[in-house]
């Protein structure tokens, strides 16, 4: 057998936020500096038109002034005179040209001759300079557009330094499940998948404290005990599920659990206990519209206070959280039973929450927009 070769590690330094800030900044001013450069270009090109407009002008005017002023004497001959019919006449017209010309004439001639060659020059090195700036204005355009190329890449880099991977937090989701179903006396097995999906730091920050409680309601309220589970024929020990994935430029996680599903009942009458809805509204919504009533401020559904249920503090701090991250969040359940499309195991209980990849603070310069789904059994 072939030894395998151990994997070199990768090399990795910390970074300060505000460095990648300094980063992000310098590269939004080269992104603006390619603008001001592609604006000369389109200059360079609006000069070469005029340029070639003034050219054809001077052209024009040089033919004519040729045609005019160089050979006077022999257009109008060439007009007046009678075309000759033989060799005689022909003669005849050179004689009266040699007449009409004095050696003063024939100087002025050569002196409009000279001048409109001159013209005619000038016009030839216009053309030629005009060539020379539509080449160097196109070899310009190509190195815009390499620049171009270059400083979105370098953005691009840039942005990548403020992703991290979502299996980061998941050590820590950890040893909070271990804890809370010892506390509980409940087994759970938590299982995660998306460990490599990447998210900007800041947001996976901000969603810490809500994934956690998210994870700790499902073991708390949505996982029953043993005893209860074999009487249901499900297995002694419940079913956590976090995930992580991409869908287009957004980012879900999901949290589920295999638990009883929520107590919309009991939703409803804790909330018209509390005063935060009367009986008749709550009696007008739909399950899944009252389902999103945990979300209130106050409402918990547990007989008992303990330091992990029934103090009412818990899923509207979620939803206040997930607000300030710009995202949404909606819950679903069906108690006792199966839900969801993409999961093979019971899913009893669901929520989820999106949002793009913006900061409270600043908006996110790639499009590596973090959004997350989750998934709790609140009651």
């Amino acid at each position: 057998m072939e030894s395998s070769q151990p994997e070199t590690p990768i090399a990795s330094i910390r970074v300060g936020v505000n460095r990648l800030d300094s980063v992000m900044n310098l590269s939004g001013e080269v992104l603006l500096t390619r603008a001001r450069l592609e604006r000369l270009s389109q200059e360079f090109v609006e000069l070469t038109e005029l340029l070639e407009a003034s050219r054809q002008r001077l052209l024009k005017t040089s033919t004519e002034f040729s045609e005019r002023y160089a050979n006077p004497r022999f257009n109008v001959l060439e007009e007046e005179a009678p075309a000759p019919e033989d060799s005689a006449g022909r003669t005849e017209l050179a004689e009266n040209v040699r007449e009409v010309f004095s050696e003063l004439e024939f100087d002025r001639y050569d002196d409009l001759s000279l001048l409109s060659r001159g013209v005619q020059e000038m016009t030839a090195d216009l053309s030629e300079i005009g060539v020379q700036m539509e080449t160097l204005t196109r070899t310009f355009r190509r190195e815009t557009e390499v620049f171009e190329k270059i400083t979105r890449n370098l953005r691009l880099e840039a942005g990548r330094l403020r992703l991290v991977p979502v299996g980061r937090f998941y050590q820590r989701l950890r040893r909070q499940v271990r804890q809370t179903a010892q506390a509980t006396g409940k087994g759970v097995r938590l299982e995660l998948t998306g460990e490599n999906v990447e998210v900007d730091n800041l947001v996976l920050d901000g969603l810490a404290d809500s994934l956690i409680h998210l994870v700790n309601n499902a073991v708390v309220h949505g996982i029953e005990d043993a005893a209860t589970r074999a009487a249901r024929g499900k297995p002694s020990d419940g079913v956590v599920r976090l995930s992580a994935r991409r869908r287009g430029n957004s980012l879900i996680l999901e949290v589920q659990d295999d638990g009883n599903g929520i107590n919309i009942e009991g939703v409803k009458r804790k909330a018209v206990e509390r005063g935060l809805r009367t009986q008749e509204e709550v009696d007008r919504l739909s399950r899944d519209l009252a389902a999103e009533l945990v979300f209130l401020p106050g409402l918990s559904t547990a007989e008992s206070v303990t330091d992990r249920a029934g103090r009412g503090v818990g899923m509207d701090v979620v939803y206040a959280a997930i607000r300030r991250l710009k995202g949404t969040v909606s819950i679903s359940s069906e108690p006792g039973s199966a839900r969801g499309s993409r999961c093979a195991s019971p899913r009893a209980s669901s929520s989820r929450t999106s949002w793009p990849s913006t900061s409270p603070e600043r908006t996110s310069p790639f499009q590596a927009k973090p959004c997350a789904p989750f998934a709790a059994s609140p009651r």
